[in-house]
Protein backbone atom coordinates (compact mmCIF):
# COMPACT_ATOMS: atom_id res chain seq x y z
CA UNK A 1 0.00 0.00 0.00
CA UNK A 2 1.61 3.37 -1.27
CA UNK A 3 1.45 5.72 2.17
CA UNK A 4 0.37 9.37 1.44
CA UNK A 5 1.01 12.23 3.57
CA UNK A 6 -1.43 13.37 5.87
CA UNK A 7 0.67 16.15 7.68
CA UNK A 8 1.80 19.06 5.22
CA UNK A 9 3.75 22.37 6.13
CA UNK A 10 4.16 25.69 3.98
CA UNK A 11 7.59 25.31 3.45
CA UNK A 12 10.07 22.20 3.75
CA UNK A 13 11.87 21.32 6.86
CA UNK A 14 14.86 18.95 7.90
CA UNK A 15 13.99 18.37 11.98
CA UNK A 16 10.71 17.44 13.26
CA UNK A 17 9.18 16.22 16.90
CA UNK A 18 5.69 15.00 17.87
CA UNK A 19 3.98 16.37 21.00
CA UNK A 20 0.88 15.74 22.93
CA UNK A 21 -2.18 18.64 23.01
CA UNK A 22 -3.31 16.82 25.60
CA UNK A 23 -1.75 14.11 28.53
CA UNK A 24 -2.44 10.57 28.40
CA UNK A 25 -1.34 7.56 30.77
CA UNK A 26 1.21 5.45 29.27
CA UNK A 27 4.77 3.54 29.42
CA UNK A 28 7.83 4.25 27.13
CA UNK A 29 6.94 1.48 24.30
CA UNK A 30 3.13 0.63 25.10
CA UNK A 31 2.92 2.73 21.70
CA UNK A 32 5.30 3.01 18.25
CA UNK A 33 5.18 6.00 15.70
CA UNK A 34 5.69 5.25 12.68
CA UNK A 35 6.94 8.01 9.88
CA UNK A 36 7.37 8.55 6.01
CA UNK A 37 8.69 11.89 4.62
CA UNK A 38 8.31 13.42 1.30
CA UNK A 39 10.00 16.08 -0.71
CA UNK A 40 8.25 18.72 -2.31
CA UNK A 41 7.80 16.57 -5.72
CA UNK A 42 6.32 14.22 -3.44
CA UNK A 43 8.81 11.43 -3.26
CA UNK A 44 9.42 9.69 -0.27
CA UNK A 45 12.95 9.75 1.37
CA UNK A 46 14.67 7.22 2.27
CA UNK A 47 15.64 5.13 5.67
CA UNK A 48 19.20 6.65 5.32
CA UNK A 49 17.78 10.13 4.88
CA UNK A 50 16.12 9.86 8.15
CA UNK A 51 17.36 9.79 11.55
CA UNK A 52 15.47 7.77 13.26
CA UNK A 53 15.27 4.17 13.16
CA UNK A 54 14.01 1.81 10.21
CA UNK A 55 12.16 -1.60 10.84
CA UNK A 56 11.47 -3.72 8.19
CA UNK A 57 8.70 -5.40 10.29
CA UNK A 58 6.99 -2.40 10.74
CA UNK A 59 7.63 -0.89 6.63
CA UNK A 60 8.90 2.44 8.26
CA UNK A 61 11.25 4.87 10.37
CA UNK A 62 9.94 4.76 13.63
CA UNK A 63 10.21 6.04 17.56
CA UNK A 64 8.84 4.47 20.65
CA UNK A 65 6.27 7.21 22.36
CA UNK A 66 8.12 8.48 25.49
CA UNK A 67 5.43 8.67 28.55
CA UNK A 68 4.35 12.21 29.28
CA UNK A 69 5.89 13.24 32.33
CA UNK A 70 5.35 17.36 32.90
CA UNK A 71 1.58 17.75 31.10
CA UNK A 72 0.37 18.89 28.20
CA UNK A 73 2.34 19.80 25.20
CA UNK A 74 5.36 17.94 26.32
CA UNK A 75 7.61 16.10 23.52
CA UNK A 76 6.81 12.51 23.08
CA UNK A 77 9.53 11.24 20.78
CA UNK A 78 13.75 12.43 20.53
CA UNK A 79 13.30 14.59 17.64
CA UNK A 80 14.13 13.33 14.02
CA UNK A 81 16.45 15.23 11.32
CA UNK A 82 16.46 14.40 7.70
CA UNK A 83 19.70 14.63 5.34
CA UNK A 84 17.73 16.31 2.70
CA UNK A 85 14.37 18.62 3.45
CA UNK A 86 10.77 17.56 2.94
CA UNK A 87 7.65 19.42 3.05
CA UNK A 88 4.91 16.59 4.27
CA UNK A 89 4.81 13.42 6.27
CA UNK A 90 2.90 10.38 7.20
CA UNK A 91 2.73 9.51 10.60
CA UNK A 92 0.64 6.83 12.61
CA UNK A 93 0.78 5.80 16.21
CA UNK A 94 0.03 2.13 16.88
CA UNK A 95 -0.04 0.13 19.48
CA UNK A 96 3.29 -1.79 20.69
CA UNK A 97 3.26 -3.55 24.17
CA UNK A 98 0.00 -1.91 25.26
CA UNK A 99 -2.72 -3.80 22.53
CA UNK A 100 -5.09 -0.87 23.00
CA UNK A 101 -5.84 0.52 19.57
CA UNK A 102 -8.81 3.19 20.86
CA UNK A 103 -6.06 4.53 22.99
CA UNK A 104 -3.64 4.70 20.21
CA UNK A 105 -6.26 6.19 17.98
CA UNK A 106 -7.12 9.02 20.27
CA UNK A 107 -3.32 9.73 20.97
CA UNK A 108 -2.85 10.36 17.31
CA UNK A 109 -6.14 12.73 17.16
CA UNK A 110 -4.54 14.69 20.07
CA UNK A 111 -0.76 14.90 18.35
CA UNK A 112 0.81 18.19 17.19
CA UNK A 113 3.58 17.78 14.99
CA UNK A 114 6.20 20.19 14.78
CA UNK A 115 9.19 21.12 12.06
CA UNK A 116 11.34 23.29 11.87
CA UNK A 117 12.45 25.52 9.05
CA UNK A 118 15.91 26.26 9.59
CA UNK A 119 16.25 29.02 6.23
CA UNK A 120 13.66 30.82 7.18
CA UNK A 121 14.03 30.89 11.12
CA UNK A 122 10.12 29.35 11.52
CA UNK A 123 8.73 26.30 13.09
CA UNK A 124 5.65 24.88 11.99
CA UNK A 125 2.94 23.29 14.39
CA UNK A 126 0.09 21.12 12.23
CA UNK A 127 -2.70 18.47 13.34
CA UNK A 128 -2.45 15.17 11.60
CA UNK A 129 -5.33 15.27 8.83
CA UNK A 130 -7.59 12.05 9.05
Amino acid sequence: MQKRPNVFFPSEFKEFSLALSVPFEYQYRDFVATFSFFDVEGKKLGPAEVSATWSPKLGDSFRYLKSDEAGAQSAIIKPITLKIPAISAFVKVSPWKRKDKPLAQKIQESLLVAVKDDELGLTWTRRIKN
